[in-house]
């Protein structure tokens, strides 16, 4: 799974209402068929694709304190 800061577009420093507000809103444009929403941008500027399947992971991983203790971590490690 990719970090799931970097499926939101969000920095750790990111409070649990602006990650849910940002899922919603990429939600919302993967519903309405944006083609900007299907892909992000990890380390290095790599692309990736972007699913709703992707966004709900990515939500659930920081709505749990410890697993997003550890991709706050990684987010770092990979020079987020």
């Amino acid at each position: 799974m990719h970090n799931p800061f970097f499926v939101l577009g969000l920095d750790p420093g990111a409070g649990r209402s602006e990650i849910e507000r940002q899922g919603a809103k990429l939600l919302a444009l993967l519903a309405a068929g944006s083609p900007q929403a299907r892909r992000f941008s990890g380390p290095g500027g790599n692309e990736f694709e972007r699913s709703d399947s992707s966004v709900r992971a990515a939500m659930a991983e920081l709505r749990d304190p410890v697993r997003r203790l550890r991709h706050e971590w990684w987010f770092g490690r990979l020079g987020g």
